[in-house]
């Protein structure tokens, strides 16, 4: 008697155990199947392109975690540049094919004598930052006051882009152009700086002042070396202008900053500003 009903216990766990087995896979197929995979819906050219692009910001920098969130400006970038991949507006042959990028550096620490590969690589990065930028000031409410070809999958980001200015490269029979100046000052951006800006590595200028920016100035502002103005006043920013960024003034890279000063009420503290507002 024991033994039976020790066997019929034991059948009865079975069958719960395979009942709790089938109710979880089908709530993980509904689930799936909703949409709520942002991988549903893509093709498996679509799906190619993604993961290889992604791959490619890794390898040039980029932060992992951004670029697998789905809520993310980093993401929201990524999944545009996979769309226009796909449609054959922007082009990544030399990524798909694993063509090596070639590029020297000459005497003014420009990069020469690159390849076509070299070329499509920067296309993608800068691409990149600038889609994460818009998205990341851009609230849902909101909309810039001017915003000429921005996210125009027909356009390159120096062909008209509003506030943007470009400057040429040339390598070894090929050429690329890439953002020096970022000027959207008083364009009703609202939101955050994003980190990503750093990738944008022969720029000059930044003039982000009369906006609606909160949170901190990221820290990695100061590995652009090329940097000679930043200009973010009259925004809400708060904490501290990084060190980092101090350093490109002292090392007379930097010699404009302008900022609001003093700590507290949307106003930063800066030691090493040029101008305080």
């Amino acid at each position: 008697t024991i033994i039976y009903r020790l066997r019929q216990h034991g059948r009865r766990c079975l069958i719960i155990a395979i009942l709790l087995c089938t109710i979880i896979g089908t709530s993980t197929m509904l689930l799936i199947v909703s949409g709520t995979s942002p991988h549903m819906n893509m093709t498996e050219e679509m799906y190619d392109n993604f993961q290889v692009i992604r791959e490619e910001l890794i390898n040039q920098g980029v932060k992992k975690s951004p670029l697998s969130d789905p809520a993310s400006s980093q993401y929201f970038a990524l999944m545009q540049l996979t769309k226009e991949a796909t449609a054959g507006k922007l082009f990544i042959s030399t990524i798909l094919d694993d063509v090596e990028p070639v590029v020297a550096i000459n005497s003014q620490g420009d990069p020469s004598n690159f390849n076509d590969a070299y070329r499509e690589r920067r296309i993608v990065a800068e691409r990149y930052v600038l889609l994460t930028f818009h998205h990341s000031t851009s609230a849902s409410i909101n909309k810039w006051s001017t915003k000429d070809n921005w996210l125009s999958n027909d356009k390159s980001i120096c062909d008209g882009w509003h506030g943007i200015t470009c400057r040429e490269l040339l390598g070894d029979s090929v050429a690329v152009k890439v953002v020096t100046s970022i000027n959207l000052a008083s364009n009703g951006l609202i939101g955050t700086i994003p980190p990503d800006v750093s990738h944008l590595f022969q720029l000059e200028v930044l003039s982000l002042e009369g906006n609606l920016l909160e949170g901190k100035v990221p820290n990695s502002l100061g590995t652009l070396e090329r940097l000679k103005s930043l200009r973010m006043s009259n925004n809400l920013l708060s904490g501290e202008v990084p060190r980092s960024v101090c350093n490109l003034k002292k090392s007379k890279h930097l010699t404009e900053l302008i900022s609001d000063c003093g700590g507290g009420d949307g106003d930063i503290e800066c030691s090493c500003c040029t101008e305080c507002l």
